[in-house]
């Protein structure tokens, strides 16, 4: 079967949220680890584009995990900022989403 290149696309944001839900699913274990008091504190973001496209898609992530769960206030605390912790490696580009404009940090 062929797909059209909106096909493709749709499959693709499916992928990207489903990645992303199964990282802040993985960082929530780690979260519940640490108590509130101990936790790094999270790097402010600038309002950007591609904080904006990142931001969209892990609230559709995060959807998918609240559709499964009933939590408690402390596990929804959990849960936001172990999204929080994820969308700012994401938009550091330590994992996926890189920046395309970013500069080699290799000597020339």
């Amino acid at each position: 079967m062929i797909t059209t290149g909106e096909e493709t696309e749709t499959q693709q944001h499916r992928d990207q949220i489903n990645k992303l839900r199964e990282k802040i699913e993985s960082t929530y274990y780690q979260v519940t680890q640490i108590t509130i008091d101990n936790r790094p504190r999270i790097q402010k973001l600038q309002n950007m584009f591609k904080l904006k496209v990142i931001m969209k898609t892990a609230n559709e992530a995060m959807g998918k995990i609240l559709d499964k769960k009933d939590l408690n206030i402390t596990e929804v605390n959990h849960l936001i900022y172990a999204a929080a912790t994820v969308i700012t490696k994401e938009i550091n580009g330590i994992e996926g989403y890189r920046l395309q404009t970013r500069r080699s940090t290799t000597p020339s």
